[in-house]
């Protein structure tokens, strides 16, 4: 099961390493204050005043504090998940690959190219990012179907 890939065989894009890169500045400047605004953005906007958004907000922006972090998340951006995604197509299990529409962590393309290239993969792509916030219980039946 894969969700939200964020890469395969070719480094991130650009906003994606734009984000990491606010991520590691922010880390590195000891500013939690934009360390916190740069996480926000994973929330979609009708959430971001809720508690839960802020829960999340601050349980991210703690465990970004890790030392090591900054250097890691400016290491990230450039690195691929298999050398080529050739490499995939003999793997002979079913696969679930799960992506979203207008994520830049995430882009659909990628999940488009894994479930490509496993021969016995399903793919779904929800129609916007933050399906965790969005779709929380039809990624639940989804996922609970394929394990069945």
């Amino acid at each position: 099961m894969f969700f939200l890939p964020a890469v395969l065989d070719r480094p991130r894009p650009e906003d994606a390493k734009s984000r990491f890169a606010a991520l590691a500045a922010a880390l590195e400047a000891g500013d939690d204050e934009e360390l916190a605004r740069v996480v926000e953005l994973e929330v979609p906007a009708v959430f971001t005043r809720s508690a839960a958004a802020r829960g999340y907000v601050r349980q991210r922006v703690a465990a970004l504090r890790a030392p090591g972090m900054a250097g890691a998340l400016r290491r990230l951006p450039a690195l691929t998940a298999v050398d080529s995604a050739d490499a995939l197509r003999a793997v002979a299990v079913p696969a679930l690959v799960i992506g979203c529409v207008g994520d830049p962590l995430h882009p659909v393309g990628v999940a488009e190219a894994l479930a490509g290239a496993l021969p016995r993969a399903t793919l779904h792509v929800y129609d916007e990012p933050g399906v965790l916030w969005n779709q929380r219980a039809d990624l639940r039946r989804r996922i609970s179907a394929f394990l069945r």
